[in-house]
């Protein structure tokens, strides 16, 4: 085979062939000295020990997955898997030789976009294949009634653009074959003459389904020697036909399925920027034209989608206006400490896009007055009955960022809910003294009202998880006083609904979860709800990469806020999620078992001082930097 993409006799001795190797006995076998016989120069990659260089996997000249008992939807237990498949998914968008076999040939199929799944039983020893007749007019042909070595569980779909080759009664799908790319589900590269280590490596799998050892070792012995030959006259056959593509030269950054760059001609980098708002400095909005101005210092040519993000929390209504459809509409309401307070509802036809944060959110009310025990959410109540007036018949409500603790109970208030012995309009101490609780008034005031509660908490109101325990102290509620308020929202729960504030989710905002689940709303990851309306999944695939970031990457960072829920959009999409960030508090396997490969601090970079004085600057200059080292 020689240069220029024509084909040949076979490879010159300056070639080379990356191996991904995934458990040390599983190695390339047969294919081994026939690949070196044909001038190969071989280096295998371990899986999660040697570390992934992509100009080096899209540069070899052939790339061989080989296999491994861990699967395509075994990512959240090995991180490794995801950047693996991305990488995967560059080479063959290039159209660069690569043979999968097994694992990985599942990986190859994932990477062109089929789907991938666990049959619940598993396919081993030796057994022959029925080909199909792309397949016998392929270099499979040669194994037409030949038993071959099947160790499988998971199931392939056949990925477009691409043929099948081959199928067995319980795996319809056993091969498929493209340009310059060959996916095996069984086993031709095995040496027989090993096979021993196969039994003893996958000796808990063979005894946990049942199977003799013995048996297959006596297949090997028996039909090894003819699968041998075959197997490497098949191996000569596709090596000797490849097609040559000219080498990629791109540098760490520029992963994922996109289409081939053109030789010769430079392609923009293309990048969406999807952060969270930067807590007391910055919008998400603010943060993302931040982000956008220092890349483009390093790249001006850069392709920019740019999706701020919220989830459900401060700047809910800010990021939705500019994606949805509909007007603003302005409310005076009462405040946390009971303060006027301006206020917006989102109205888009019959439905209402509710900020709560704005009427009841910590950011309101400065660290020094603050009384987490006197604090009510009455004004989201009046944000309800404002949406409902305006012709409002669906509300979805964005829970999060609260400087209340009250079960809700002002909202219900403001609703018309009543009280013998207290206010529920005066915060979670207003509960301590209700003897019953009315909340007819405030259901027949929203009949007819859908409400969606839009919130990645999922801790019921009460208890050691509870709003209380959980999130009192950002909200100023000391350990001593825990009890006490804990105890006033159970005393509440106990006269409107007990069995509610058990339910995932009612802790959500010191307990308007609770209140917004007793007037009968679904539940719904805020999250999810901004990735659908802002089309973040759409964009992410068009791009090669996605940007996002917060005030503090921390370990919260995981359970629902926006980088978590970012990282897996551009995870599904095979594309490297980095993120810019005033701290980072995490480590780096933390981070990967997240989905995010590299993260960038702030305050690292220009310091704390700095960084809280000019945010604006300071993260743009973290995104040059960033662009420095990811940016074609």
């Amino acid at each position: 085979m020689s240069r220029g993409g024509t084909e040949g006799a076979g490879p010159k001795a300056e070639c080379t062939a990356l191996v991904i190797r995934h458990v040390a006995f599983e190695d390339l076998g047969l294919l081994g000295p026939l690949l070196t016989d044909l001038g190969y120069g071989i280096r295998y990659l371990d899986a999660g020990v040697d570390s992934l260089n992509e100009a080096a996997m899209l540069n070899a000249d052939l790339v061989v997955v080989l296999g491994g008992p861990i699967g395509v939807n075994d990512a959240a237990r090995y991180p490794f898997l995801l950047p693996e498949m991305r990488a995967i998914a560059a080479r063959l968008e290039r159209g660069r030789p690569t043979l999968g076999i097994c694992l990985g040939a599942q990986l190859m199929a994932a990477a062109l976009g089929a789907s991938v799944t666990p049959t619940g039983r598993v396919e081993i020893g030796y057994a022959p294949l029925a080909l199909t007749e792309s397949g016998r007019q392929s270099a499979l042909g040669l194994l037409a009634g030949t038993p071959v070595l099947h160790w499988h569980g998971d199931a392939f779909e056949i990925p477009q653009g691409t043929v099948r080759l081959a199928e067995t009664p319980g795996y319809p799908n056993q091969a498929f074959a493209g340009p310059n790319l060959l996916g095996l589900q069984f086993h031709l590269e095995a040496d027989h003459t090993r096979i021993e280590r196969w039994l003893v490596g996958h000796a808990h799998e063979l005894a946990s389904h049942g199977i003799d050892p013995a048996v297959i070792r006596a297949d090997a012995q028996l039909h090894g020697p003819e699968l041998a030959a075959r197997a490497r006259s098949i191996f000569t056959t596709w090596l000797t036909h490849l097609t040559r593509q000219p080498r990629a030269v791109d540098p760490p950054g520029g992963t994922g399925r996109r289409q081939p760059k053109p030789v010769g001609e430079d392609v923009a980098m293309r990048i969406l920027i999807a952060p969270d708002k930067f807590a007391g400095t910055l919008t998400a909005v603010e943060a993302a034209a931040a982000i956008e101005e220092g890349w483009r210092r390093r790249d001006p040519e850069a392709q920019v989608l740019v999706a701020p993000m919220a989830d459900g929390g401060p700047g809910f209504i800010d990021v939705l206006s500019a994606v949805v459809d509909g007007k603003l509409l302005s409310v005076t309401v009462r405040g946390p400490l009971g303060e006027e307070t301006p206020a917006t509802v989102l109205l888009a036809g019959e439905t209402a896009y509710v900020e709560t944060a704005q009427a009841c959110g910590l950011h309101l009310v400065e660290p020094k007055q603050r009384r987490p025990e006197d604090a009510t959410t009455y004004g989201v109540g009046q944000l309800i009955t404002a949406a409902v007036d305006a012709g409002a018949r669906r509300i979805v409500l964005g829970l999060g960022g609260s400087g209340t603790n009250d079960a809700g109970a002002g909202l219900l208030a403001a609703l018309g809910a009543t009280a013998e012995g207290g206010a529920l309009d005066a915060g979670a101490a207003g509960l301590a003294d209700v003897t019953s609780v009315d909340l007819a008034p405030a259901l027949e005031r929203v009949a007819g009202v859908e409400f969606v509660a839009a919130s990645d908490v999922e801790n019921p109101m009460l208890g050691l998880r509870g709003a209380t325990n959980v999130f009192g102290t950002q909200k100023g509620i000391t350990d001593e006083r825990k009890p006490v308020v804990d105890g006033w929202l159970t005393h509440f729960a106990e006269l409107a609904g007990r069995k509610t504030a058990d339910q995932k989710g009612a802790g959500a905002a010191g307990g308007l979860g609770y209140a917004l689940l007793l007037l009968g709303a679904e539940r719904v990851s805020g999250i999810d709800l901004v990735a659908e309306l802002t089309g973040l999944r759409q964009k992410a695939s068009q791009v090669d990469l996605v940007l996002s970031g917060e005030g503090a990457f921390d370990f919260q960072s995981r359970d629902g806020k926006v980088i978590a829920g970012v990282a897996k959009v551009a995870n599904d999409a095979m594309r490297p999620c980095v993120v810019l960030a005033g701290k980072v508090l995490i480590g780096s396997r933390e981070m990967r078992s997240m989905g995010v490969e590299s993260a960038y601090a702030l305050v690292d970079a220009v310091g704390e001082e700095r960084a809280f004085a000019d945010p604006h600057g300071s993260l743009a200059a973290v995104a040059e930097r960033v662009a420095r080292t990811w940016a074609r």
